[in-house]
């Protein structure tokens, strides 16, 4: 990411364990608390969590795949480069509504 974001000097951080999933957390800035934002597996999350449908192999190379993609485009600092209504309010609802 640094690469990419010179001048980024936040970076998450990460725990390993034996698992079938990827968990994202965004820290609560006034409790300080882990809160789950985001899940890579098969089974549904809580509805304020953006959910990817995949096996973890597969939907982490999703993510990493796009996030090169963004960052070729010129993310951060781009217009549009997320693609068609990249630019509106996610809807996890929607998104779910979609899956198979």
């Amino acid at each position: 990411m640094s690469d990419y974001q010179p001048a980024k000097i936040n970076f998450p951080s990460f725990n390993i364990d034996v698992c079938n999933d990827v968990r994202i957390f965004e820290r609560d800035p006034q409790k300080g608390t882990l809160l789950l934002i985001g899940y890579i597996g098969m089974e549904e999350p809580e509805p304020d969590v953006r959910w990817i449908k995949m096996p973890m192999g597969d939907g982490w190379s999703e993510v990493i795949g796009a996030c090169h993609e963004l960052h070729i485009a010129g993310y951060p600092g781009c217009i549009g480069c997320g693609g068609p209504n990249s630019e509106m309010p996610w809807d996890e609802q929607k998104s779910r509504s979609q899956l198979q």
